[in-house]
């Protein structure tokens, strides 16, 4: 997935939906401005990007795997609404076989 443009907060990133092709998740990247808040496989409470911008998890020595990725719409809101907003999403996933 590269690039993907005209993607709604409300449907596809805040549901998980653009995921939904690409996981298990193994490696995970986020770049975006600080005070962006995400999910982890259905959790309720979110991890928020602090104020380097970044978030990285590598889990792919590890039997853990991410299977569910979503933002919370509120900080898509501001992302979208910020003239220097910009929210870049990394991923290597496992093909399913």
């Amino acid at each position: 997935m590269n690039n993907s443009t005209g993607l709604t907060a409300g449907t596809q990133l805040a549901s998980g939906a653009i995921f939904d092709s690409y996981v298990p998740i193994l490696k995970l990247g986020i770049q975006t401005i600080p005070g962006v808040s995400f999910y982890i496989n259905g959790s309720t409470d979110p991890i928020i990007i602090g104020l380097s911008g970044m978030y990285e998890l590598d889990l792919s020595d590890t039997d853990a795997r991410i299977s569910k990725l979503q933002f919370n719409k509120s900080s898509l809101q501001v992302v979208n609404s910020n003239p220097g907003g910009y929210l870049i999403i990394d991923i290597m996933y496992q093909e399913r076989g």
